[in-house]
């Protein structure tokens, strides 16, 4: 190789180092300019005290382990009934008359124990993908949803005996 070449590649070089070492200044400056911008708090700048993070979340942090509720494979506590010398109080709500005709709901004269409405809800296979998704037998097997049809036929039979019916809740 000549002179000239070696030079030539050399300067070449150069030139390319000096671009890199520009643009890691650039982003060195960048960088600080953030740590500094990120270290400030109310102890050394103009920032109130309610801007500082007290208790920062950790960017990994997992939700709790365990759901709401009870847990699987635990036995249920259920609460005790009252006993009748415990209750003190008993309370009856009413209904207006307006908000019992807003419903549709039948009057009744006293309180009473009665079948006010029927809230029919037709059989859908929503949950079955859930089941395969956990490796499950979906219980209800191949049950076919109810057409159309057979949901209105429902309703009028039932609406016979004088009591409303809403389909769907």
């Amino acid at each position: 190789m000549t002179k000239d070449i070696i030079i030539a590649q050399l300067l070449r070089q150069n030139e390319q180092q000096a671009e890199q070492i520009r643009l890691l200044t650039e982003e060195n400056q960048k960088l600080r300019e953030r740590i500094a911008r990120l270290e400030k708090n109310s102890s050394n700048s103009s920032k109130p005290p309610s801007s500082d993070i007290t208790n920062p979340k950790l960017p990994n942090a997992k939700k709790k382990k365990r759901k709401i509720g009870g847990q699987k494979g635990h036995p249920k506590h259920p609460r005790p009934l009252f006993a009748p010398d415990e209750i003190d109080k008993t309370v009856i709500h009413k209904l207006s008359a307006k908000e019992v005709r807003r419903r549709g709901l039948i009057p009744l004269q006293q309180t009473e124990l009665a079948l006010q409405q029927i809230d029919l809800l037709p059989y859908h296979r929503y949950g079955v993908g859930k089941y395969e998704n956990l490796g499950l037998d979906y219980p209800l097997g191949e049950l076919a949803e109810h057409s159309e049809e057979q949901i209105e036929e429902m309703r009028a039979q039932l609406s016979a005996y004088g009591i409303p019916v809403l389909v769907g809740g």
